[in-house]
């Protein structure tokens, strides 16, 4: 089944990718702060900037942040609808994602 010309697992993937992206940015929104780590050559170093209340509105107020919301609510109910029909497809999809750098070198 495809829509619009995108497949079954071109869906599960673009929602995937996304709600990826929308948990990211919500966990800086519900710890207001971000935070990196860096690999040095003796090890890695985690870097923290805490954000504050006008920091934290406009990331939620940015078109990015209310994209990812509007695009996760409405590719939820077709994904779900797939994953019932065909668990194994997006099984598939999802393990993907598991892609490290270890995989590559």
């Amino acid at each position: 089944m495809s829509y619009h010309g995108l497949s079954n697992e071109e869906i599960i993937f673009l929602y995937l990718h996304n709600k990826k992206q929308l948990e990211h940015l919500s966990e800086i929104l519900d710890t207001g702060s971000i935070e990196t780590t860096l690999s040095i050559g003796i090890g890695t170093m985690t870097a923290m900037k805490l954000l504050d209340e006008d920091q934290v509105e406009y990331l939620k107020s940015h078109a990015l942040y209310q994209y990812l919301v509007s695009i996760d609510s409405k590719l939820e109910p077709i994904v779900d609808m797939i994953r019932d029909v065909d668990p194994e497809t997006y099984q598939s999809v999802e393990e993907s994602f598991s892609l490290t750098p270890d995989d590559i070198l």
